[in-house]
């Protein structure tokens, strides 16, 4: 839902964003299948270069500055997950925040959308939202501050910390 309200402008947009991704059920059954993670967070500093300033100072990164900060966590993400994978967890599976077409594609029309190959078919995945991972209450479980950046005008004052959020499941 958390794609779904406020709607994200992503949703529907590409094979890995609701209401094209798993529906929960299946998701849980998948989760209980894998014994370990790996949760890795990056923090973001300054606050201000994550926060959205507007439209017009924005244009280069597509309107979100936060899109250079997600992209280098799943840079991250894959590196991790195929080095978890060349140790025998093959079935390793990673997952960042954010929608694959911004983090991956720089917002370049979705290729799927459009009866193409994708253009990243061993990188693209569903973001951890899309799949119904709360990510505040998971960074809240494992004692990271986490705080939400609206797609509004924030001040960055008024925002303590940004963080970026990878997760690896191993089985």
């Amino acid at each position: 839902m958390k794609c779904l309200v406020p709607r994200c402008p992503m949703a529907g947009r590409t094979p890995h964003c609701p209401p094209n991704t798993p529906q929960p059920e299946f998701m849980r059954k998948v989760f209980s299948q894998y014994q370990k993670a790996l949760v890795f967070r990056r923090d973001l500093k300054p606050v201000a270069d994550y926060t959205r300033i507007s439209e017009t100072q924005d244009a280069p990164t597509g309107g979100h500055r936060r899109r250079p900060f997600h992209k280098q966590t799943w840079e991250i993400l894959g590196q991790l997950e195929s080095h978890i994978q060349s140790k025998g967890y093959d079935l390793a599976m990673g997952f960042g925040g954010g929608c694959c077409n911004s983090n991956l594609c720089e917002m370049a029309p979705c290729a799927v959308s459009q009866d193409q190959a994708c253009r990243h078919p061993l990188r693209a995945r569903p973001s951890m939202e899309a799949v119904g991972i709360d990510v505040f209450d998971l960074a809240s479980k494992l004692g990271w501050d986490a705080y939400m950046i609206r797609r509004v005008e924030p001040n960055p004052e008024e925002i303590p910390s940004g963080i970026s959020v990878g997760l690896i499941l191993v089985y």
